[in-house]
């Protein structure tokens, strides 16, 4: 009895003239769909991996001393460039492992010229200026003719490290 329904159905179908999607047509919607889906996943796994391809990279010039005898002081010059590949933010400077306090300050004499906590933009450089007084102590040295001193440059998650003859 089942088979004589089914039978039947399948008549009524024939009846009706009903006919299936083409071939063609299935082919298209299908890729289609194919195609919406692999350009949500792109996105969607964009989304989810980007923060792990966060590069910090910050190239320096070789910081420089120049001695200016009249006053008794040292100015050193560097350039910091963000080569990487997002936004990096400045922590600190620290000279001979003693960070300078937020306004520049090493000691009441020695400092620099700039803020020392800023954000590096990708691709920009930025420039210090760090003046030191003759016979200052900067984390345990005098600072005097021949003396080197150790600058660090610190972001929230690397030092960047430097050695400076003054």
């Amino acid at each position: 009895m089942h088979f004589l329904l089914y039978a039947t159905n399948s008549e009524k179908m024939k009846a009706i003239g009903r006919r299936g999607i083409s071939p063609i047509t299935t082919t298209v919607a299908m890729i289609g769909i194919s195609i919406a889906i692999a350009i949500a996943s792109a996105v969607w796994l964009e989304g989810v991996i980007q923060p792990f391809f966060r590069i910090e990279k910050l190239e320096m010039s070789r910081p420089y001393a120049v001695y200016y005898g009249s006053n008794g002081s040292w100015t050193i010059r560097t350039t910091i460039m963000n080569k990487g590949t997002c936004d990096t933010r400045l922590v600190s400077i620290a000279l001979n492992g003693v960070a300078c306090d937020s306004s520049g300050a090493f000691t009441t004499r020695s400092k620099i010229s700039s803020a020392p906590v800023q954000m590096i933009a990708m691709g920009q450089s930025v420039s210090f200026t760090i003046i030191l007084k003759e016979g200052d102590v900067i984390g345990g040295k005098r600072l005097f003719s021949g003396t080197t001193v150790f600058l660090t440059f610190q972001t929230d998650s690397c030092n960047y490290p430097a050695v400076v003859d003054i």
